[in-house]
């Protein structure tokens, strides 16, 4: 019997992102600038394209350099320290802006 799945398109801060929800694949993401597909769960999680080695949320603007910068080497001792990447470590501070973000509109 074949899995059932949906393919559902959306906007998330403002960038085009694309979930294929089955059983087989819970979950993936299409980079809006190149159109590769990632079915990592740490790319969909930090919305981030190995293929061109871009966060989404920094192509759409969504967060500013100076600001990301600061805020990886606030977080990022307590993080290497946790055995995070630095990829890993950009993914979280971009998330705690975006939150940030949300909660002083």
């Amino acid at each position: 019997m074949e899995a059932e799945s949906a393919v559902f398109k959306g906007e998330d801060h403002g960038c085009q992102f694309y979930h294929n929800l089955s059983m087989d694949n819970p979950s993936s993401i299409t980079c809006p600038l190149c159109g590769m597909t990632s079915y990592h769960p740490k790319d969909v999680e930090h919305r981030y394209c190995g293929n061109c080695y871009q966060f989404h949320d920094m192509l759409t603007g969504k967060v500013d350099t100076s600001d990301l910068l600061i805020e990886m080497a606030r977080i990022g001792p307590d993080l290497r320290a946790k055995g995070f990447n630095q990829r890993e470590i950009m993914g979280e501070a971009i998330k705690n802006l975006l939150v940030g973000s949300v909660d002083d509109s």
